[in-house]
């Protein structure tokens, strides 16, 4: 049935849209100017209103309307929504309009696909489904109005709210509007929002209270590399329940205690082993002197015998598997995986605790510590040690103990204990161990300067040796001598050898040597007097941070790490160089670049080093960070050393 619009949308209209035909008011013509310019979609309105009527009934609508300017803003013309056992969508409805304002088609529930997300991941039981619809036309510029009527079933599955503003859209009017029984309140958090915010609170006289924030004329904005300080890049409110049940299980969200004493609870009592299972375990670490040598065998003993598969069906999106279930399938999902190895090394008399945690590597900031919220969407284990805590990735088949990768390191996670939540920080890797040391040995041939034979011997660690080594630990030897044929920047070069070794040190981080010899042209070039000898066939270490606009938001690195490049060549006993480049020292906030050249005992060695500085940084550094990048870039024409021929 066709919805009039919400009386909160008219508030933020220029005009009233009471019927069919005063879809005029959003005429194309009516956008102002400075929405349009960059944007490739406009949010006339997007009104949210959320009505927490008990702990387990809330009640969500909104009602927004897009102008799509051409084929990049389409994606804003597809609705997508998501439902499963805790949740329901109870109504949609969507009209298309013309650049005019004129009605063109309206939706026809038929039209609706309903569908499981079976095989979109992972997950092998899962009560997901979605909602998707698309009006697939392509007249621009034209408008989509949609209205969506969702019902919850937990407060705990409040959504957060953000206003679509990004690189490629702009919004005319969007407002969110919660309200909530005085005994059951619905905490918030604002983050960047605008000094056009208009934010109101009321109170009934049935005790309900209503909390609103309505934002205006928001630009779409120019995409600057590297400036997200934090997981906002737009104005959002967050919104966190102080109470919830979730399938029967009651919590309290008001502090980082209860929330982990929630999760803590919902899974006690879920480590159980079969007696068989423990007198095994006791065998296995009857001999390891250490917790963390117990730990380890404990850890590759379960990446062995087990595989990673979800279970997200209804209360095991938070319930884990049992351990005795994970031991007899062999399998489960992060938070089943996690709860087997602590199983495991309960029976080992080893204590360790399931930790809640946002993956990503580029989601580092997720937790708020002054603002609890269920914002997790992954468990790791934690090993509590007097001096370092041992952290497990219990869903990697690569990972040793005590070494987490960029998707959980460096970041602020929730323990869950007998006693409640704890937050704690996971260990971040910085250039010390997180870095690349490559050296290329080559014995210059003057009878055939097309061709040289160069030895490579390069040692990759931490973070850094992550995608190489999990490469060749999982791909096959063709898959292998493919890549290593093509992951250096030498002009032109052939594989005749190579070998891998993977390392531990004492500090449980990886590394891999990697030992090459190749056959390499294009990088000595001679004339009848002349030899010249290329010494920056590296390729550049740094980020191109390249954008158009002036710089105005921070420079955000969000990793430390050093990467040295040392190059030595041989020359013929007595040869002459007549030019030979002079040493490079910069030195900034964000890194520090060197390159030093030295000949002794007829060797050419260069030893060039850059080291990054994780850390946010201040806008105007920007160009001197640009500069260093093009600097390096430019040096292949710069960082030759030639050499007299000697005459014939």
């Amino acid at each position: 049935m066709k919805k009039l619009i919400n009386i909160c949308i008219l508030a933020t209209l220029p005009f009233a849209l009471h019927a069919k035909e005063n879809y005029e008011a959003l005429a194309v013509r009516n956008i102002p100017d400075s929405l349009k310019s960059g944007a490739h979609a406009t949010f006339r309105y997007d009104n949210t209103v959320i009505n927490v009527v008990d702990i387990e009934n809330v009640k969500s609508v909104r009602d927004y309307a897009v102008t799509i300017f051409d084929e990049k803003g389409m994606v804003f013309s597809q609705l997508v929504e998501s439902y499963n056992k805790a949740s329901s969508i109870e109504d949609i409805d969507a009209t298309l309009i013309d650049a005019d304002g004129k009605e063109i088609q309206s939706l026809k529930q038929r039209d609706i696909q309903d569908r499981s997300t079976y095989g979109l991941s992972f997950e092998f039981n899962s009560d997901q489904r979605m909602k998707f619809f698309s009006f697939q036309y392509k007249n621009y510029p034209y408008t989509v109005v949609f209205h969506i009527e969702k019902k919850l079933k937990s407060t705990f599955l409040i959504p957060s709210w953000r206003a679509r503003v990004s690189t490629i859209s702009s919004v005319e009017n969007a407002q969110l509007t919660i309200t909530h029984p005085d005994d059951l309140p619905t905490r918030y958090k604002e983050y960047e929002m605008p000094a056009n915010l208009i934010k109101k609170e009321t109170k009934d006289s049935k005790g309900s209270t209503t909390n609103s924030w309505q934002i205006s004329n928001l630009a779409a904005y120019k995409e600057q590399p590297n400036s997200q300080a934090g997981n906002f890049d737009a104005p959002t409110v967050a919104l966190s329940p102080s109470k919830f049940r979730l399938y029967e299980h009651e919590g309290d969200l008001n502090s980082w205690q209860t929330m982990g004493a929630f999760f803590y609870q919902l899974n006690d009592g879920r480590d159980e082993l079969p007696e068989d299972k423990k007198a095994l375990v006791k065998s296995m670490v009857a001999d390891e002197p250490t917790v963390y040598g117990k730990v380890q065998k404990l850890y590759a003993y379960m990446q062995q015998s087990t595989r990673y598969v979800a279970d997200e069906y209804g209360i095991s999106g938070w319930q884990t598997f049992e351990a005795k279930d994970v031991c007899r399938t062999g399998y489960g999902d992060c938070k089943g995986l996690v709860n087997y190895l602590k199983a495991l090394l309960k029976a080992a008399d080893i204590t360790a605790y399931t930790t809640l945690v946002y993956g990503g590597a580029e989601d580092i900031d997720r937790l708020d510590r002054t603002f609890p919220d269920n914002n997790f969407n992954h468990v790791i284990l934690c090993v509590p040690q007097q001096k370092d805590t041992i952290w497990v990735e219990c869903t990697s088949q690569l990972c040793p103990a005590g070494y987490l990768s960029d998707f959980t390191s460096d970041r602020d996670v929730l323990i869950t204990t007998e006693h409640g939540g704890w937050l704690a920080h996971t260990p971040a890797y910085y250039e010390n161990v997180n870095y690349v040391n490559r050296k290329a040995v080559m014995n210059f041939d003057p009878a055939n300067t097309n061709n040289q034979v160069v030895y490579l011997t390069n040692v990759y660690s931490g973070p850094m040796q992550d995608p190489t080594s999990n490469f060749v630990k999982t791909k096959s030897a063709k898959e292998v001598s493919e890549m290593v044929n093509k992951k250096f920047s030498f002009p032109s070069y052939a594989v005749k050898t190579y070998h891998y070794d993977h390392q531990l040190n004492d500090n449980h981080i990886p590394s891999l040597n990697e030992s090459i010899e190749a056959d390499v042209n294009g990088i000595i070039n001679s004339t009848q007097k002349r030899t010249f000898i290329n010494m920056a066939w590296m390729r550049n270490p740094m980020e191109d941070l390249y954008q158009l606009s002036p710089r105005t938001l921070p420079i955000v690195l969000n990793e430390s790490y050093a990467i040295t490049d040392s190059i030595e060549v041989t020359i013929p006993a007595g040869a002459t160089i007549e030019n030979m480049p002079t040493d490079i020292e910069t030195k900034l906030p964000f890194a520090l670049y060197k390159v030093h050249f030295n000949f002794k005992d007829d060797k050419i060695t260069m030893v060039r080093t850059f080291k990054q500085i994780k850390g946010v940084y201040e806008a105007n550094l920007y160009e001197a960070y640009q500069k260093l990048y093009k600097d390096i870039a430019s040096e292949k024409n710069k960082l030759n050393v030639v050499i007299l021929n000697k005459a014939s």
